[in-house]
């Protein structure tokens, strides 16, 4: 019985901007890509600071330190996704969040509001651990207090959602409000009825 619905944090409940910049500036050179995508782990996990990573990653780019930050800090919430959350699923079940940011990310693209709809926040740069290493969706499910074969984790991010049904859990990949209704449905739909 699916007990939570655990969301990715960019490219779902907000607009993603690193993942754009990082295939302009690294989609051709698969050693740079490989080297950016090092130095976002690292920030992740909380090993350097964001100013760190910031200069490092804009040091490869050729870009400035501001100009990345522009990309990075430009994260717009999906205000019909959250309302959707609040009327649809808050109700019947438990909401997480499991995400590879930095540190005190959340507090500065959602008001407290939004963050309140949360009954656990798993981030990565508090955790240690990245998706998709089972161990971060272990860690989800513990939050909710659930086993991770009672949630349906919701990324953009096919790999991802490979790592979440390792552990059990189902999953979707998110590429719509209208796709991610149609879709969660169908499996709560087939839950409630086992």
């Amino acid at each position: 019985m699916i007990k939570a619905v655990i969301f990715d944090c960019f490219g779902v409940l907000t607009t993603e901007g690193w993942l754009a910049f990082k295939n302009q500036y690294f989609g051709d050179d698969p050693e740079k890509m490989q080297q950016a995508s090092d130095i976002s782990r690292q920030l992740d996990r909380g090993y350097i600071s964001y100013q760190q990573g910031l200069d490092q990653i804009a040091a490869l780019a050729g870009v400035t330190s501001e100009e990345l930050n522009t990309v990075l800090t430009d994260n717009v919430v999906d205000r019909s996704l959250i309302d959707y959350i609040l009327i649809e699923l808050k109700p019947n079940y438990k909401i997480g969040m499991l995400s590879n940011v930095r540190k005190n990310w959340v507090e500065k693209v959602f008001t407290e509001k939004d963050l309140s709809l949360f009954d656990a926040l798993c981030l990565s740069n508090e955790t240690g651990v990245v998706k998709p290493d089972s161990r971060a969706y272990i860690a989800a499910a513990a939050g909710l207090d659930i086993e991770p074969q009672e949630a349906v984790f919701i990324d953009d991010i096919t790999a991802n959602i490979s790592g979440a049904e390792a552990v059990g859990m189902r999953g979707i990949v998110y590429q719509n409000l209208a796709q991610l209704k149609a879709e969660l449905g169908t499996i709560l739909a087939a839950e409630s009825k086992d």
